[in-house]
């Protein structure tokens, strides 16, 4: 299994977003892409899916365990 990141994989007003997915191919990774919830500010949407086409990924992390932190403030 390898973490795929993407860093803001779509635009977000007055933000960013990044979408990670653990998955054993990139064509797994994106296919559970469009089931995943979304989450706004800590609360999940209804909303299911990445609805847009995944270019490639901005990282591919393959060793584990493997940890990071994401901090996001305006």
């Amino acid at each position: 299994m390898k973490l795929y990141i993407w860093n803001d994989p779509y635009p977000v007003e007055y933000g960013g977003c990044f979408l990670f997915v653990i998955a054993p191919t990139l064509d797994a990774a994106r296919k559970q892409a469009k089931k995943t919830i979304i989450t706004r500010v800590g609360t999940p949407y209804q909303k299911r899916g990445i609805n847009i086409e995944l270019g490639e990924p901005d990282r591919i992390i393959d060793q584990f365990p493997y940890a990071e932190c994401y901090e996001w403030s305006e």
